[in-house]
């Protein structure tokens, strides 16, 4: 990576996100969203079991074989109960009906033990226009402060970035299959915070160097000297990000997996976006406003 010409070769690097994204794009068709029931409505069940009777993965078997748009935890002080979260399909009732009495007859409850729960998509819908507005204005609010500290070529570059990250977690949220519910929802806003970082330190680095290296020294090389300058920087923060979401990931229940995987799969696109695309396309429109400048001037 120390030689390694990141701004020469920026055709190569840019084709494998527009390849993740035109991808996305098909599978969106293909698959669609896996739209959960905070958004989708539908009915939550609770079931009180008992502490020790039972292990969550096997009612995931019980529920799966009947549906796969469902989340499955446990609940209760002690996990002394589990909860059955069903999106809102044509045959619900009887998906329901199905499940609470495989439940009654492999673990001999009766009526009094389950309590069920309609859950209409407006609060989903709520939360989602809230999320949405939130986002706009993070996007505003980062453009204007990176605009006023560095260039507003510098802002414009780091917010493509965020939504390089997005659209990478969209593209993987489809085809993992990972529910679009309000824990998703949480993960996404912590990216757009989390993936801006690398790439505002990457910015300052280069602003550093624009002004100590001066004569003939192209964009190009000051760029990659600032990109390799900062890239140990990058790579730990990563490395350790990562390390204590794989840990939550593989030992946390399913609500904290739903939460973990996008951040993952987010912090993984962050990284790349702020070494490999931010400074690149920081010099191509750099280089653009130069060219225009001087055909003015001819």
């Amino acid at each position: 990576m120390r030689n390694f010409d990141f701004c020469g070769k920026w055709k190569q690097i840019f084709a494998l996100p527009v390849a993740l994204i035109i991808a996305g794009i098909v599978l969106f068709f293909v698959m669609g969203l896996n739209i959960g029931v905070d958004f989708s409505g539908g009915s939550l069940i609770y079931a009180e079991i008992g502490s020790g009777k039972f292990e969550v993965d096997d009612i995931r078997s019980i529920v799966g074989e009947y549906t796969s748009n469902a989340v499955v935890s446990y609940s209760g002080d002690n996990n002394m109960g589990v909860d059955i979260r069903l999106g809102g399909t044509d045959d619900a009732n009887e998906i329901q009906d199905k499940i609470i009495a495989d439940l009654k007859e492999k673990y001999e409850m009766g009526d009094d033990k389950f309590d069920v729960e309609y859950v209409g998509p407006t609060i989903g819908k709520s939360l989602l226009i809230n999320a949405s507005l939130a986002l706009a204005i993070a996007f505003v609010l980062m453009l204007a402060y990176i605009w006023f500290r560095f260039e507003l070529a510098s802002g414009v570059v780091a917010l493509i970035g965020i939504v390089h990250d997005v659209l990478i977690m969209f593209v993987f949220t489809i085809l993992f299959r990972i529910q679009i519910n309000t824990p998703f929802i949480a993960a996404l806003l912590t990216i757009v915070g989390y993936s801006i970082n690398n790439t505002i330190i990457i910015f300052d680095r280069i602003r550093s160097n624009r002004q100590k290296m001066s004569g003939d020294v192209s964009l190009n090389e000051i760029v990659n000297t600032s990109i390799r300058e900062t890239l140990n920087r990058s790579v730990n923060t990563t490395i350790t990000t990562l390390i204590a979401l794989v840990v939550l990931f593989v030992l946390g229940v399913e609500s904290i997996k739903t939460f973990t995987l996008p951040i993952i799969i987010g912090v993984i696109a962050g990284f790349f976006s702020s070494v490999f695309i931010a400074g690149p396309l920081w010099v191509l429109m750099t280089k653009n406003k130069k060219d225009k400048a001087k055909a003015v001037k001819l």
